[in-house]
């Protein structure tokens, strides 16, 4: 579960705020994480999102909730 709801955070902030996303060239050697880096302003919006997930009123009905895949009907 905290995997699925990591890899939602993940692509929110890709789809909502691109230019936050370095990209792995930049820092290619440096370090061995290979995705989800992102630039020091992110910060702000990356706390927001994790107290949002510790907040009761989580789930939010967003891009953050991972979607259940629609089930196919019984023969």
């Amino acid at each position: 579960m905290a995997l699925r709801i990591e890899k939602g955070l993940h692509r929110q902030l890709k789809a909502d705020h691109p230019g936050k996303v370095i990209p792995r060239a930049e820092l290619e050697g440096w370090i061995n994480v290979t995705s989800e880096i992102y630039a020091a302003e992110a910060e702000p919006i990356i706390r927001r999102l994790l107290d949002e997930v510790e907040s009761p009123r989580w789930p939010r009905q967003d891009t953050a909730k991972p979607k259940p895949k629609p089930r196919r009907p019984r023969r």
